[in-house]
Parts: C-alpha cells; sequence; structure tokens
C-alpha cells in the first residue's frame, strides 16, 4: 500500500501531492504511521473522504487493542511456547534414551545369549555363563518394553497436535501419571547396577570376553562408550523426569487443562524416585552389614570372640562413622568406629 503526504513547494497557491512515498520510509512505530495518517487528515491542504477518515481511525484503534492484547497475554503466550519446546525437547532425549538401550540389548545381550546356546563355541560357554548375563542385562529389556510404549504414545499426541487445525492443547501429564508405576520396575536394576559392573570388571579379566567388548566399543551404535555408560543410562533417566515435569510445571499456566495432571505426574514421579532410591540404599546397607558381619565372623574364627547375627530381615543400617569417646580410666579421648541400626 502506498500513502498520500503533502510534500513540494506551493507553487501558485496550490500544493503537490507526492503519492510515491512508500511504508518503508515511514517511522517503524505502528501508532507513529496511524497518527500520520491522522494529521494528513487533519491538514487544510488536503481534505480526505469521510470513509478515509473512518478507516484512518478503524487502524489506530486495531493497532492499540493489538497492543494491549499483546502486553495483557504476551507472558502466558511464552510460557506456552516455552511448554511446547519443553514437550519437544521430551519427545527429542526420550529417542535417544531408547536408542542407548536398544544397542545394549543388540550390541550385547543378544549375540551373548547366541553365543551360549551355540554349541560350537564351547570356549564362550565355558567363560560367560547364564547367570552372568541375568546378573547384568537381568531387567533392562523390561525397561526397554515400557519405554518403547511411552514414547509412542508422547509421540502420537505431538503429531496430532501439530498436524490439528484446532486449538486443541497438548496434553502429556495424564499419560507419565498411566507410565508412574511402572518406573517401579527400575527399582531392582538400580538394586543390581553395582553387581552388575562388578561382573564386567571380572569378566574382563578373560581375554576372549575382553575382545568382545572391545569389539562392541568400536562399533558406530556404540558411540564409543563402555558398556558401563550404557547400563547407567536408566539410572539418570527417572531423575531426568522428575526435572522435567518440575520445569514443565512452572510453564503450565493455571487454566490449562494439563495444570492439574502435570501436578499429579510430578508428585507421582518424586514418589517413585524416593522409592527407587530407597530400594538402592536399603540394597547399599545390607551389604555394608555383611561385610560387617563377616568382620565379626573372622573374630570368631581367629581370636574367639562371640559371633553377633547382624544381617536380619528387620534390620537396617541407619548410619555409620567415627566417635570420640572419653576413656574413664585416664580421660583421654578414643577413637571409635561405630554403626547404628534401625533397632
Amino acid at each position: 500500500q502506498r500513502v498520500q503526504t503533502i510534500s513540494g513547494e506551493n507553487n501558485g497557491g496550490t500544493r503537490v501531492i507526492d503519492r510515491s512515498w512508500s511504508v518503508a520510509r515511514m517511522p517503524a512505530s505502528a501508532l507513529q504511521r496511524s497518527n500520520l495518517c491522522v494529521r494528513a487528515s487533519l491538514s487544510s491542504a488536503y481534505a480526505p473522504s469521510p470513509e478515509e477518515r473512518i478507516r484512518s481511525v478503524i487502524t489506530l484503534q486495531a493497532r492499540y487493542r493489538g497492543r494491549l492484547a499483546r502486553r495483557r497475554h504476551g507472558p502466558a503466550l511464552r510460557r506456552l511456547h516455552m511448554r511446547y519446546e519443553l514437550i519437544h525437547e521430551l519427545l527429542s532425549s526420550e529417542e535417544t534414551y531408547i536408542s542407548r538401550l536398544r544397542t545394549i540389548v543388540d550390541l550385547y545381550l543378544v549375540p551373548l545369549r547366541e553365543e551360549i546356546k551355540s554349541s560350537s563355541n564351547g570356549l564362550a560357554f565355558s567363560i560367560i555363563t547364564p547367570d552372568d548375563i541375568t546378573a547384568i542385562f537381568s531387567y533392562i529389556e523390561g525397561i526397554l518394553l515400557v519405554s518403547n510404549k511411552l514414547q509412542e504414545q508422547i509421540e502420537q499426541r505431538v503429531i496430532a497436535y501439530d498436524s490439528s487445525t484446532t486449538l486443541a492443547p497438548l496434553l502429556i501429564g495424564d499419560i507419565f501419571l498411566q507410565f508412574a508405576p511402572f518406573f517401579k520396575t527400575f527399582k531392582p536394576f538400580f538394586q543390581s547396577y553395582d553387581t552388575a559392573i562388578a561382573r564386567i570388571k571380572d569378566l574382563r579379566a578373560q581375554p576372549v570376553v575382553a575382545a568382545f567388548f572391545q569389539k562392541c566399543e568400536r562399533d558406530p551404535r556404540s558411540k564409543q562408550l563402555d558398556i558401563g555408560a550404557h547400563l547407567i543410562t536408566p539410572i539418570q533417566r527417572l531423575p531426568r523426569y522428575v526435572l522435567f515435569f518440575d520445569a514443565l510445571a512452572r510453564s503450565t499456566p493455571p487454566n490449562h487443562p494439563d495444570h492439574l495432571p502435570t501436578q499429579d505426574a510430578l508428585a507421582a514421579l518424586r514418589e517413585v524416585a524416593s522409592f527407587v532410591n530407597e530400594g538402592v540404599r536399603d540394597s547399599e546397607n545390607q551389604k555394608k552389614l555383611i561385610a560387617l558381619q563377616n568382620t565379626f565372623y573372622n573374630q570368631k574364627r581367629y581370636l574367639g570372640m562371640p559371633y553377633l547375627e547382624l544381617v536380619q530381615p528387620h534390620r537396617r543400617l541407619l548410619h555409620s562413622g567415627r566417635l570420640s569417646k572419653r576413656s574413664l580410666r585416664d580421660m583421654g579421648l578414643q577413637m571409635r568406629h561405630v554403626y547404628l541400626c534401625s533397632d
């Protein structure tokens, strides 16, 4: 569009109207452009028609209303945009996570199972046993199955939202509410992670097994990571779900349909994370009690001291550490290592 401005010099009392000044040469502000049209309409040298005056006023009002709307709804729109970006980031990271899990199964677990079942390779069977496979990969296939189902549902929601012509919101809180109980199956894997790493370290002492692991690490799917770096991926994933929903809850307006499901999903994920971490702590404490009991057993065996049954189903190790004890004989300080149990 072109605007009409008053320009030129007074030539015998007649003003020359220049119609070639484009919008690009006008001031940047929308209000300034509209005011320029109004001022031009009020000039005595050019009398616009009533329709042009009404059009100028309507333009000014529309731009002012738009500015008020952006000021009023701008923060909410920015939060919705951040929410949309967070969900896309979740979907992308979920695909990467599943790719790491598939690498564990396809690159390590399946070939080792085939080697054990193969009757032509007795050497592999004598070094890697089914017990080794269970200790290292026991729960990874179940975790992969749950993650595949979760990723499929998130992807379906995102695709439906991106292709929709309506104003239906993007909802994912209910999906994680549905899957939160399944995340508790991560607990046995978390508890056995240290045992799996120790078993891998022992197996690497065998040249045949070490060569197999090195071959897998050179595979492009492994991305130059060893098996320990892949196995820790599920352990890192659950806390990241909690961090993601914490950020998503802050980016979801209170009047959004997904506000309450997002808050409920965040609470459920925090509960699951606490449940899993508690199981890991119990497993670590149980190992400490077993090690301490072995110490007492050796004292009984070699020194004739009484034997104490520390490991009991109801007993948990709460804390252990050094303690300074004042001697009643000479009032000097004596150092002790103290173990505090639940009973």
